[in-house]
């Protein structure tokens, strides 16, 4: 019985909200000062494949690690997307970053 609850109310969240994420973005890298793939470039370099908005944000090395596993100083926000500066870091550079974006069906 418990089983058949958890699977209505599965089926009535994927009907309210359908999103899908975006393919991997990675524009940027650590050269100059830092490491950048925001959501406002984004939107402006990939207008047909970004959302203005979007509800949430993956972040990781472009090997596949997660950003926070990597011990640098870096924001990774659904409003802000990634940023990385060397700067920030212990040894002055940040690794590759490639995010990915929640958006809207």
């Amino acid at each position: 019985m418990l089983l058949l609850r958890l699977t209505i109310s599965l089926l009535s969240v994927d009907s309210v909200y359908s999103a899908q994420w975006t393919r991997w973005f990675d524009n940027d890298d650590s050269q100059g000062s830092g490491d950048f793939e925001t959501v406002l470039d984004l939107n402006s370099e990939y207008p047909d494949e970004m959302c203005e908005n979007p509800p949430d944000v993956e972040c990781q090395t472009a090997s596949g690690l997660p950003y926070t596993a990597t011990g640098e100083d870096v924001t990774c926000s659904a409003t802000v997307g990634l940023k990385c500066k060397n700067v920030d870091q212990p040894n002055r550079k940040c690794s590759d970053f490639k995010v990915r974006f929640i958006c809207p069906g």
